[in-house]
């Protein structure tokens, strides 16, 4: 049972707040029990305008050669923070 309050990352923003529980909660996925509808109840729903930089960030990518481009339709499924 380890305790701690925040994570440091090798990239981006350092340090991030986070209890073990929040912790745990990211890597559930990897869990042999979890199932999409666990999953996307632990989670605030991501905004359209989130998943749209996301995509202007892998456009970027494919088109400089940078890596593989993710193929996704971010639109589907997110939540328009106007509503």
């Amino acid at each position: 049972n380890d305790k701690f309050d925040r994570i440091i990352t090798a990239h981006f923003a350092s340090p991030i707040t986070a209890s073990p529980s929040l912790f745990a909660n990211a890597f559930e996925h990897l869990s042999q029990n979890a199932t999409s509808e666990s999953l996307s109840s632990a989670l605030p729903p991501i905004t359209c305008q989130d998943w749209s930089t996301l995509d202007s960030l892998n456009s970027f990518i494919g088109d400089n050669k940078l890596g593989a481009p993710v193929v996704y339709n971010y639109k589907a499924g997110c939540k328009d923070i106007n509503e």
